[in-house]
């Protein structure tokens, strides 16, 4: 990429931009156009023309040139109103304009610059300074648009950095509510198998219980059945006798229904 110095000077120029650039010659006078234009191919130059405003921002948006040579004074427009059209155009907006003109007093000269002209040269014009001044603007055009690219591609890069961070970013928060709820999940095992230790654990204690219970319960069960035998002609005592034989039969039952409830 060419680097540009503060200090460079129009005898440099030819030295430093060996490249011929595109120019679009604007002049409503055929003879002033074909001179212009022989000139221009002759130091190979690409050269495009035209004799009105009109045809001007028309082939300045077709042909994108380098420069744009404008004189003046056009059949159907003023160079100045040439000139704001093309600086109102995006496309356009940048392409340096030099003025042909025979302005000498300050106030005109004001006026070229004030609708956006970018440089002027007087009539009749010096063929060397047409040259130089030419070869100035475009090198001073293309470093302009070296330096855009050049910002539009660090734009581009820091673009696809920050998406970068943001892609990343997010896969880190994916990553830290994967392992949250990995943990939620392994929380819930745990408290599962805790919970069936405990269960496991009153099992046991319901099992031992029920055990302890189940053979005395038999046991008075069955001399209650031997008493009720042998007094079977005293009512009295057979009521009572009835009552404990229902109540121990309720709790064998309770103690059933406690081994169901423990899959004991």
């Amino acid at each position: 990429m060419l680097s540009l110095r503060e200090n460079i000077t129009l005898a440099e120029l030819p030295s430093l931009t060996r490249w011929a650039g595109k120019i679009l010659v604007v002049n409503s006078q055929p003879q002033a156009l074909d001179s212009l234009k022989y000139l221009l191919e002759e130091n190979n130059y690409r050269v495009q023309t035209a004799q009105t405003g009109k045809a001007t921002l028309q082939i300045a948006h077709q042909y994108a040139p380098d420069v744009i040579l404008l004189d003046s004074a056009l059949v159907d427009m003023t160079g100045f109103e040439v000139c704001q059209g093309l600086k109102a155009q995006p496309d356009t907006r940048s392409i340096p304009v030099l003025f042909l003109t025979t302005a000498r007093r300050p106030e005109e000269i004001d006026q070229i610059f004030t609708a956006g002209g970018s440089d002027y040269i007087l009539k009749p014009v010096r063929e060397q300074e047409l040259l130089a001044r030419l070869q100035y603007h475009i090198f001073i055009q293309r470093l302009r648009n070296e330096f855009e690219a050049e910002r539009r591609e660090k734009l581009r890069l820091r673009q696809e950095i920050q998406n970068m961070v943001q892609s990343f970013d997010e896969q880190v928060k994916q990553r830290i509510q994967n392992l949250e709820d990995a943990l939620a999940i392994e929380r819930l095992a745990r408290d599962q198998m805790i919970n069936a230790a405990r269960l496991a654990s009153m099992s046991k204690t319901a099992a031992a219980f029920s055990q302890e219970l189940n053979v005395p319960l038999q046991i008075i069960h069955n001399d209650l059945q031997q008493i009720k035998s042998q007094l079977e002609d005293h009512s009295g005592a057979n009521e009572k006798l009835e009552d404990s034989l229902a109540q121990i039969e309720r709790l064998k039952k309770s103690l059933v229904e406690l081994k169901q409830i423990y899959n004991l």
